[in-house]
């Protein structure tokens, strides 16, 4: 699934590919890396550029659960999901991506509270974990 009808980020700075599943609590993207991504030194991919493609995946999440809820009430289907990364914690980067690879996203829904939303997310190359973490971010009204 296209990621720009869900979030509102755009090349140079949309950093998941596809939205490849989801349901309620999970979701899974990937990012197929360049060495023309910003951040991705020696077409290396950054730790901060994983850990914005874990939140923009937690935010593609976010906005096919309110496309979802849309149709489901016949209801005009909402535009792209605005939001705000509020925390990253516990964030680690024990892995490396390099341009050619593809960069498996897996984000869990750990806890929402009205406009908040708190995940765990993981980044992936092959078998090889490349970060992972706790983010927070808000939804806009």
């Amino acid at each position: 699934m296209d990621p720009t009808a869900l979030i509102p980020h755009r090349p140079p700075f949309l950093f998941v590919d596809r939205l490849c599943a989801y349901d309620a609590a999970h979701a899974e993207a990937e990012l197929d890396v360049r060495a023309a991504l910003p951040l991705a030194a020696d077409g290396t991919l950054s730790a901060f550029l994983a850990a914005e493609a874990l939140a923009q995946t937690a935010a593609a999440h976010a906005g096919a659960l309110a496309r979802d809820a849309a149709d489901t009430a016949g209801a005009a289907p909402p535009g792209a999901h605005r939001g705000a990364f509020v925390r990253l914690e516990a964030f680690e980067a024990p892995g490396t991506a390099r341009a050619g690879d593809t960069l498996r996203l897996v984000v869990t829904l750990d806890r929402a509270f009205g406009a908040l939303r708190r995940y765990r997310g993981e980044a992936w190359v092959g078998e090889a974990l490349v970060a992972r973490g706790t983010f927070t971010f808000a939804t806009a009204p």
